[in-house]
């Protein structure tokens, strides 16, 4: 099973990663320690909450190609 990984640099170090399939995020001071910390996570996910459901919406994100974007968003 493939996982997106989104990493997003901070302005004081280290990156915040996200893989957005499973709604799960972590972070490292690298993107090497940003991955072995999300795969930790993703690992504890499959197994303490694996669910068909959730393997139904996994298989769906990964069919075809992604697009990636953002958006605006105020907060009030």
């Amino acid at each position: 099973m493939k996982l997106a990984l989104l990493f997003y640099p901070q302005p004081n170090g280290g990156f915040t990663v996200i893989c957005p399939e499973i709604h799960q995020c972590s972070e490292g001071e690298t993107i090497e320690e940003a991955t072995e910390n999300i795969r930790d996570l993703i690992d504890d996910f499959f197994e303490f909450e694996r669910k068909m459901e959730i393997e139904d919406y996994v298989a769906a994100f990964n069919t075809g190609h992604k697009i990636i974007t953002e958006i605006e968003v105020n907060l009030k």
